[in-house]
């Protein structure tokens, strides 16, 4: 049973919210310089390009898996063959159709991408409202919630996909951006603060194939931030992980320095941790994911390079791509870019 906060938490978090969507501080962003890299040189870098085949889309669906409806859309190649799962997450106030630069193209390099809507989605005044109702730390619980229950329906999953088509459930892949990196980050042994226990603790649930999940595509998240998401959120991280954010991923009241955006990787234990630093790239990517309707440029260099990133990345931990494994370990993206992306590894 939901309980209602208090009239009092309501106008506080309300304020709060109102006044994290409304900031307008001017930025003063440092110049990125140039790439060394031609646009064809940029081209060839491991991931950047995709094949030209064509996509099977489902479309946004609503499906109920134990009482629990949910909207999804399951992205696949049209083509037969079985392939690897990723489960996308949205940032907040977002929803699962503002990513379609980064669905398709994981699409195309031979992945089954499932989407959803969250309760946070689709526009602010929803967000806000329900975060007013359930609480941070609740919504939180039933982002993580909602995605297990996903995984845990395979067939339900299969039923989406067109004839020939098969989705490899021992594959998996959890990915998200800003809040739905971290929703993604809670499949790895992040943590929550609750503030009526006073501790750090993880969000409860239960997978059926809990070793099925290789990696984890963590675009932008969050630091700390609210309550619930603390410096020691991430001290427990136990699967390989990617966490990207770019020099213009800031927002003065609330993250005035990108690194923040890479505190997951810093405070991470070593072992198959990856952070990435791109010159120039901010929380949207000018307009090409999350807010795609901002008065802002696509910034589609530094959209490249995160798939270029991500893709060496995903082909290495969960498709075990020798090429892949390569390009990767031995950072030849940030070698080559001359640390215009600057990959650090632990």
């Amino acid at each position: 049973m939901v309980t209602m906060p208090s009239l009092r938490t309501l106008l506080l978090s309300g304020v709060f919210l109102l006044i994290s969507a409304c900031s307008k501080a001017p930025l003063i962003l440092p110049d990125p310089g140039a790439i060394a890299l031609t646009p064809n040189e940029i081209s060839t870098l491991y991931g950047v390009s995709a094949p030209d085949i064509a996509l099977f889309d489902s479309q946004k669906q609503r499906i109920t898996l134990d009482g629990r409806r949910l909207n999804v859309r399951l992205l696949t190649p049209a083509a037969q063959g079985q392939y690897p799962l990723v489960l996308f997450s949205h940032g907040n106030w977002s929803h699962q159709l503002e990513y379609d630069v980064i669905l398709t193209h994981l699409a195309r390099q031979g992945y089954a991408v499932l989407t959803l809507d969250h309760d946070d989605c689709c526009g602010m005044a929803r967000g806000i409202m329900a975060a007013l109702w359930y609480g941070n730390l609740r919504l939180i619980e039933q982002r993580v919630w909602d995605m297990a229950l996903l995984l845990n329906h395979p067939a339900r999953l299969d039923a989406l996909a067109p004839a020939g088509v098969q989705l490899d459930h021992d594959r998996v892949a959890i990915a998200g951006h800003s809040f739905g990196a971290y929703s993604a980050q809670l499949f790895a042994g992040a943590t929550v603060f609750d503030k009526k226990q006073q501790q750090q603790r993880a969000v409860a649930y239960s997978l059926q194939r809990p070793d099925a999940i290789k990696a984890i595509l963590a675009i932008s998240p969050p630091g700390p931030m609210f309550k619930e998401i603390t410096a020691q959120s991430w001290q427990a991280i136990n699967k390989p992980m990617l966490a990207t954010t770019g020099t213009w991923d800031v927002e003065p009241r609330f993250f005035p320095d990108y690194q923040l955006h890479l505190m997951s990787h810093y405070t991470a234990s070593p072992g198959s941790q990856y952070g990435l630093i791109i010159a120039g790239a901010d929380h949207y990517f000018g307009n090409l994911i999350c807010r795609t309707h901002r008065e802002q440029a696509p910034q589609h260099l530094q959209m490249q390079l995160l798939k270029s990133a991500t893709m060496a990345f995903l082909d290495h931990y969960v498709k075990q791509q020798a090429d892949a494994g390569e390009f990767l370990l031995s950072n030849q993206l940030t070698v080559t870019t001359q640390g215009f992306a600057n990959l650090m590894i632990k």
